[in-house]
């Protein structure tokens, strides 16, 4: 089934590479992309299911407000001869942010901008033995993204290209953690405030379609 998914998403591209080949006097107003981690990630992790969209509308030539979804789905299950335990996760974000872009050559182009991205976040765990739960754990936390970033890109023709950006997080966040326990039955609250800061290398890798109103 993944392969013919990325083989879709494969032929799909191609496609939009042969419309291009009569289009290379339109300016265009629309761009949208994913990221390719949905495909490499969706191969080799089986129970991960990362997707980033973004689009980006243009009032000027070189400065695009960009507007995105990004999601992560994962759950894993770790079992023994007696105890065995299973947990799942839930991220989603809102994208919204500017770009600013400048050619460096007949192809590549480099941009920079900032998103703010608001978030929410689930976790839940569960451990057993003997069939019967023993433990587990539920957090809820929701916060903001301030992300500037650096990127390049590479024009593969008039209406597609691929992308990649280096960016600097500072990450705000509010969770509630409950962890209970059984025979003894117990439970324990924990509420509090969080801030990262990290740096994300240009690693990932988004392929864009360009297109007007």
């Amino acid at each position: 089934m993944k392969k013919k998914i990325v083989l879709g998403i494969f032929l799909f591209a191609v496609g939009f590479a042969v419309h291009a080949q009569d289009s290379t006097q339109v300016v265009y107003t629309r761009d949208i992309g994913f990221n390719t981690n949905i495909i490499f990630k969706g191969i080799f992790e089986t129970f991960d299911a990362p997707v980033a969209i973004m689009l980006k509308t243009y009032n000027k030539p070189g400065h695009a407000m960009r507007y995105g979804v990004n999601l992560n789905v994962s759950w894993s299950d770790a079992s023994g001869d007696t105890q065995y335990s299973n947990s799942n996760q839930v991220d989603l974000g809102i994208v919204i942010g500017k770009e600013f872009q400048q050619k460096i050559g007949k192809s590549w182009v480099w941009y920079y901008g900032m998103d703010v991205i608001p978030g929410f976040s689930y976790y839940q765990y569960e451990a057993f033995s003997d069939k019967v739960q023993t433990s587990g754990m539920k957090r809820t936390s929701a916060g903001i993204i301030a992300r500037p970033f650096l990127a390049i890109r590479f024009n593969i023709n008039p209406r597609l290209y691929v992308s990649a950006e280096a960016s600097f997080n500072v990450n705000y966040r509010y969770s509630k953690l409950t962890r209970y326990y059984f025979n003894p039955d117990s439970t324990e609250h924990l509420d509090g405030h969080g801030l990262a800061v990290n740096t994300s290398p240009a690693s990932g890798i988004f392929i864009f379609y360009r297109f007007n109103k």
